[in-house]
């Protein structure tokens, strides 16, 4: 999938691709502290997608271990791509996708989940 946001200081557009797990309207991204374009999404932001060969309108949201959100977006990326993925960069989850109450606190240290809600489809972008 790619995805296209804005500089949060520059107002550009950067498209960069990532890995993704989705459930209907619902779009989920795990990535590395080390990425920083997660950093113009932490407060809701407008994204555009390039899915399934077509574009879409959405709005981003980076999830922290307490937003109630942050549970079903890390059982939706289990679900979906299995459990290994977290645990190879440092969140222990458990085959059904929980994060123990023990590692919460760590869990946002080693990796960032962003929630994506799609919006309506859209021509390609300019």
């Amino acid at each position: 999938m790619l995805l296209r946001f804005r500089g949060r200081k520059s107002g550009r557009w950067h498209t960069t691709p990532v890995g993704y797990a989705r459930e209907g309207s619902l779009v989920v991204v795990v990535t590395m502290p080390t990425y920083r374009w997660w950093r113009n999404v932490i407060d809701r932001a407008p994204v555009q997608l390039r899915l399934d060969s077509q574009w879409f309108d959405a709005s981003a949201r980076l999830l922290r271990p307490d937003d109630p959100a942050y549970d079903a977006a890390v059982a939706l990326q289990v679900h979906k791509r299995g459990p290994n993925m977290l645990r190879g960069i440092g969140i222990p989850v458990t085959d059904d996708g929980r994060v123990p109450a023990t590692a919460r606190a760590d869990a946002g240290k080693q990796a960032h989940i962003v929630l994506i809600e799609l919006g309506s489809r859209i021509a390609r972008p300019e």
